[in-house]
């Protein structure tokens, strides 16, 4: 940050009460981004899309995500209708699909034809959508009805007109006017239905929309909602698998994903250099903010929006988390007489640590737990007491009958609403307690405890756990070790690459990969296998075999006997294995086992994951040596147009200018303007470098092309390596958030450059 920048001038960053639309804004999500761009390029091509359902939490970013979908969509050049739904839309047939017809109809009159700047059907100013207007608007049937080439609006104007409201419309012509659309857009449509909840208690609706669109070729929906949602679709669409991909929206798990949601903000109004402002490299400051906003973005703008508006203010230097900034929260959170229509957060207020302690241990899976479940966890995982077993039991009735918590089949559930969550969260930190109402289901909450044991309990030689989550095939502990054990040949890796889901493939080779670069050369695995009357979990993890150079199998082996009695006790088996002691494997090995596996869409995967990790190398963290060693594996994968031309950033910054010539020219081949342009530009800098001025001039010239037709693309650009002349020669300077149109037009008139 300049040291003269006033802060108070610029408008605060976090906007926590709106969706985000810019994609440099937008922060993880990048496993729901991989698979929502395969099914974009699987839909471009194939004659009748997978859909997508899109599910989460309130308030888990799903909008967010659906706009991001939006414009990944649109630079495949899809149509793109987007169907915002309330209530009302619910109503009926008629309405409901007056409204999906009229999203359509819009987005294709707002299309382009290929190859032409023509709009399709004339546009929004030509006959045919003024010919549809008088009927939505008017309920009049035109005389001219070839400027009216569908049924469905004649249908609703009539219906209208007679005031009869018809509750049924023709399947058959509804089906022919989305054909008569996409014959005329020639690509194919993609529907954004968000909010889609409303849906769930109108399973005629959801039958019609299987009806129609599942036998009309060229559409692609895309639905958001809560889980509750998914049974519904499930029932009306069964089996869903075969018509929509489902993808769950949840918490960040990854802090570094908090990270960059408290980073990117700040980049956007000009603070490159964070650094004064928020102690990123302290992890403790991090892990505080993850953990009290449970990685939910939401919550995690609404915090840092006040943790920002108190250095505007002057009441503080940094963005730091005290009681200062609870008191804001709740402050804002109370306003509006919010507090007396809650009683249950008024009760939640008056609580000391101990009742605090005691609902976050009840809580800590909520909605999905019983009592006797979450002791097996606190008792094996935490070594809680058992003679702590009673008072709680006895902190759950108080609850209940104070209508704070709920049981029903035994399973324990807060009351309250989100803003009593909210609000108990902030309070609680208050008081030093961690109340954090995670949205966790039993098995990977108990997996996750698992986790955090080994961590905390046997954390002298505790290295990392290999990915398991619960619901993974039998044998997978088995088979890793197995392939693990025989390494360095990558045969037994290849086929587990080549067999396995691409999610667990990836994270095999991602969990060994990180290993390969951080263990010491010789680890120990051993696998933990835990059954009880709920759920049966086994996993491998990673040890060192050796520690301050004594052997720590004996001090392994104590403590986990140890949880070994406390789950037995509680009528549970606990087991452990030792499968053996290897080396790690070398990152050439683990290449060779993707490339052998034949796995194409793990390669696709694995490139863009190296992709990301490159990127955030170089630019938060200024790794260039780290950023090279993640490009390579990505080139080697097959890097998109987009990562492609990132790759070349790469280079360019590390003076590699043939190599970064090389990557811009596949990047260029991109059908994506905002790649293209960049690429274009970044392909013109190599020129340049190069020694070619005349071909630089032409390639910013055609960048320049495109920017000046895609204006939005300007507030999407973190970063341009900009030539320069010096004493010394061409010199590259890097420009932070650039308008690039301006920057193409300054290079263009400086004859020194070229």
């Amino acid at each position: 940050m300049s040291p003269d920048m006033d802060l108070a001038k610029l408008y605060n960053p976090y906007d926590f009460s709106n969706p985000v639309t810019n994609q440099s804004l937008f922060v993880g999500r990048q496993k729901e981004l991989d698979e929502l761009r395969y099914y974009l390029d699987q839909a471009v091509r194939a004659p009748r899309p997978i859909n997508i359902a899109a599910l989460g939490p309130r308030a888990s970013g799903k909008t967010s995500l659906l706009n991001m979908i939006e414009l990944e969509a649109k630079s495949r050049r899809f149509c793109v209708a987007r169907v915002d739904l309330n209530e009302s839309d619910a109503e009926s047939p008629m309405s409901f699909f007056s409204k999906v017809f009229d999203a359509a109809l819009n987005a294709a009159c707002r299309f382009k034809k290929a190859d032409s700047d023509a709009l399709c059907f004339g546009g929004p100013g030509g006959k045919t959508y003024d010919v549809y207007l008088d009927m939505i608007s008017m309920h009049r049937v035109p005389d001219e009805k070839e400027w009216c080439p569908f049924v469905f609006p004649i249908q609703y104007a009539k219906a209208m007109e007679s005031g009869t409201r018809a509750l049924h419309i023709s399947e058959a012509s509804f089906k022919a006017d989305l054909s008569r659309i996409h014959d005329e857009v020639q690509q194919p449509l993609a529907i954004l239905f968000d909010e889609c909840n409303v849906l769930s208690n109108n399973r005629v609706l959801l039958e019609m929309l299987r009806n129609i669109f599942m036998n009309t070729a060229g559409f692609m929906l895309v639905f958001t909602g809560t889980p509750d949602l998914f049974p519904v679709m499930d029932d009306v669409f069964s089996p869903i698998v075969r018509q929509f991909k489902k993808i769950e929206i949840g918490r960040f798990d990854d802090i570094e994903e908090t990270k960059q949601c408290i980073r990117k903000p700040l980049e956007s109004v000009g603070i490159g250099d964070s650094s004064g402002i928020f102690e990123f490299d302290d992890p403790g400051q991090l892990e505080e903010i993850h953990e009290l906003t449970g990685g939910r973005p939401y919550e995690i703008q609404l915090l840092c929006h006040f943790l920002f508006r108190r250095i505007q203010s002057g009441q503080a230097r940094k963005m730091q988390l005290d009681v200062g900034v609870l008191d804001d929260v709740l402050r804002e959170l109370g306003r509006g007489g919010e507090l007396s229509t809650h009683p249950i957060t008024a009760k939640v207020r008056s609580f000391d640590r101990g009742r605090l302690r005691a609902l976050d241990t009840l809580t800590q899976c909520d909605g999905h737990a019983t009592f006797e479940q979450l002791w097996f966890v606190e008792h094996v995982f935490r070594e809680v007491p058992q003679t702590l077993r009673g008072i709680l039991s006895s902190r759950l009735e108080q609850f209940v009958e104070a209508g704070i918590l709920s049981v029903n089949d035994g399973v324990i559930a807060f009351s309250g609403d989100e803003f009593d969550r909210i609000y108990a969260k902030y309070y609680a930190r208050q008081e030093k307690v961690p109340l954090l109402f995670p949205e966790f289901s039993y098995s990977p909450f108990f997996v996750l405890r698992m986790i955090l044991a080994c961590r905390s309990e046997l954390k002298l030689n505790f290295l990392g756990e290999l990915p398991g989550p619960a619901l993974f095939p039998p044998t997978y502990a088995q088979d890793v070790g197995n392939a693990v054990m025989g390494l360095p040949d990558s045969q037994s890796l290849s086929a587990i690459f080549s067999s396995y889901t691409v999610d667990l493939a990836g994270g095999v080779y991602w969990s060994l990969f990180e290993h390969s670069k951080n263990a010491p050369e010789r680890v120990s695995i051993v696998t933990l296998a835990v059954r009880t009357q709920w759920i049966s979990v086994e996993l491998p993890f990673l040890f060192r075999t050796e520690h301050d150079g004594g052997n720590v199998t004996a001090e392994l082996s104590k403590k986990l006997d140890l949880m070994a009695t406390r789950a037995r006790a509680l009528g549970g088996e606990f087991d452990w294995r030792m499968e053996g002691r290897t080396t790690m494997p070398e990152p050439e090995v683990l290449a060779c086992a993707v490339e052998g596996s034949g796995n194409q869409r793990l390669k696709t995967l694995l490139s863009a994951r190296h992709a990301r990790s490159m990127t955030d190398d170089y630019l938060h963290k200024r790794g260039i040596k780290s950023a090279l060693f993640h490009a390579a594996f990505s080139e080697r994968y097959g890097a998109d147009s987009r990562d492609s031309n990132n790759i070349g950033y790469i280079y360019l910054a590390n003076r590699e200018y043939q190599r970064a010539q090389e990557s811009f020219t596949a990047a260029v081949r991109s059908d994506e303007p905002r790649t293209k342009a960049l690429a274009e530009f970044n392909l013109g800098v190599a020129e340049l470098m190069l020694g070619d001025p005349s071909a630089a001039r032409e390639w910013f010239t055609k960048a320049l092309t495109i920017w000046e037709g895609n204006p939005k693309d300007e507030d999407n650009i973190l970063c341009l390596l900009v030539p320069a002349n010096t004493e010394n020669g061409p010199t590259l300077q890097e420009k932070l958030n650039p308008n690039p149109v301006d920057t193409v037009r300054q290079l263009l008139a400086d004859a020194s450059i070229f």
